[in-house]
């Protein structure tokens, strides 16, 4: 669950799913809820973990399909 699709909806979901909800509401929300913090940080720490991962596996992948094509040659 992200910034972009905090709503009431989204956040019962995820309350029914039995999940903690820790995306901070939206600016302009008029009744703004509660939300832990240290946990909401954590999980951008593993969403940012992930992104690097992906993106050095893209580097790696690249790297090795230029070493392919220059030993056919």
């Amino acid at each position: 669950m992200d910034r972009a699709y905090e709503g009431d909806a989204t956040r019962q979901l995820v309350l029914d799913l039995e999940m903690v909800p820790v995306v901070p509401p939206k600016s302009n929300c008029l009744e703004p809820l509660e939300y832990d913090k240290e946990m909401y940080k954590r999980r951008n720490e593993v969403e940012r973990l992930f992104r690097r991962l992906a993106q050095g596996t893209l580097g790696a992948v690249k790297r090795c399909q230029v070493v392919m094509l220059c030993r056919e040659r």
